[in-house]
């Protein structure tokens, strides 16, 4: 979702964004297998796995290049989940806040590419303030 302008946000201000909750369909995905979630647990081939919901992709543009940094960007990590606070420094007018690419669990980054992707229904229940 995004990019996404948020009026009276300059350079030089920081996004706030608290992740209260995340709406999720009843399946997911790894590479070509779909995969049912039902109460909070995933079923892969017999295994049941919690899930723990993580957004993947959360940041403001950059004012020069493309490359994850303190702006935030493609960061995968399993702290991004509900309950979070994200601090974005914001580099340019609007701030142009975008989130995205969920996952119902993930370790630290991608190395193997073999994450539970998931479609998210909603990423409305985001909180956010500037400081």
């Amino acid at each position: 979702m995004g990019p996404v302008w948020i009026n009276g946000t300059k350079p030089g201000m920081t996004l706030v964004v608290h992740i209260i909750d995340i709406q999720v369909h009843a399946k997911g995905f790894i590479k070509k297998w779909i995969v049912p979630i039902e109460k909070g647990v995933i079923n892969f081939h017999g295994f049941k796995i919690n899930i723990k919901l993580v957004i993947g992709v959360i940041g403001v543009a950059q004012a020069e290049g493309n490359i994850p940094g303190d702006h935030g960007g493609n960061l995968d990590g399993s702290d991004i989940t509900i309950g979070s606070k994200v601090y974005l420094p914001i580099q340019v007018e609007g701030a142009l806040f975008g989130v995205g690419d969920a996952h119902a669990i993930q370790g630290d980054g991608e190395v193997g590419v073999k994450v539970l992707k998931y479609l998210q229904r909603s990423l409305s229940n985001l909180n956010y303030f500037l400081i």
